[in-house]
């Protein structure tokens, strides 16, 4: 069984360890059900680790449109640089300027991550749906 959006096919038995983006989240699929048509997925928010079961329709789709993301600048000191803190807490930088306050240093940096990647995907999505620039 494979799965097709638009000119991507992702066939199934491809999709087990698969990294994608889900919510701006890195997810790995570490299980597939051919006969359920649904996968395992599993990710970290936060501190906590989640493990929930998708459609494969929609885990293939968010496979075809993480293909091309950067992983290796998420950690980079370059990366980590852009947090600071201020009187009220810890910030991020970004083109539509600082992004907070956050608690704490390390939820900044979870949440820069996110933003990162969620920067990666959104034009790969557009461009796969047709309003792409």
């Amino acid at each position: 069984w494979e799965y097709t959006s638009k000119e991507v096919v992702v066939p199934v038995n491809r999709l087990e360890g698969r990294v994608f983006v889900k919510n701006g989240l890195m997810c790995l699929i570490t299980e597939v059900d051919n006969d359920q048509r649904t996968a395992r997925i599993s990710y970290t928010d936060g501190e906590q680790r989640i493990v929930e079961q998708m459609e494969i329709a929609e885990v293939s789709a968010l496979v075809a449109v993480s293909v091309g993301i950067q992983y290796d600048n998420l950690n980079s000191s370059r990366t980590m640089a852009r947090i600071s803190e201020q009187n009220d807490g810890w910030y991020f930088s970004a083109r539509e300027g600082d992004q907070g306050p956050y608690k704490t240093e390390k939820r900044a940096q979870q949440e820069l991550r996110r933003f990162l990647l969620n920067a990666q995907v959104l034009p790969n999505r557009q461009n796969r749906e047709g309003n792409g620039v």
